[in-house]
């Protein structure tokens, strides 16, 4: 059966369900600006999810940026 091309696709907003699971364990704030999933795989990865962003602190209420050692 072929089915009918349809000009447009209604897009509806997916709900992420990791995000919160990962706040409850308490790897990120609840103010987060990340994906659920990829701070799952930075969790899992051994990572600070907070380690990397360059977002404002103040919005996201995340752990402060580490300094890099350059020697």
């Amino acid at each position: 059966m072929v089915r009918p091309v349809q000009d447009k696709v209604p897009l509806t907003e997916t709900v992420d369900e990791t995000l919160p699971l990962l706040v409850r364990q308490g790897y990120v704030p609840s103010t987060c600006l990340l994906p659920g999933m990829l701070v799952f795989h930075l969790v899992n990865s051994g990572k600070d999810p907070c380690f990397g962003r360059d977002h404002d602190r103040s919005i996201c209420k995340g752990r402060h940026k580490e300094a890099v050692n350059e020697a």
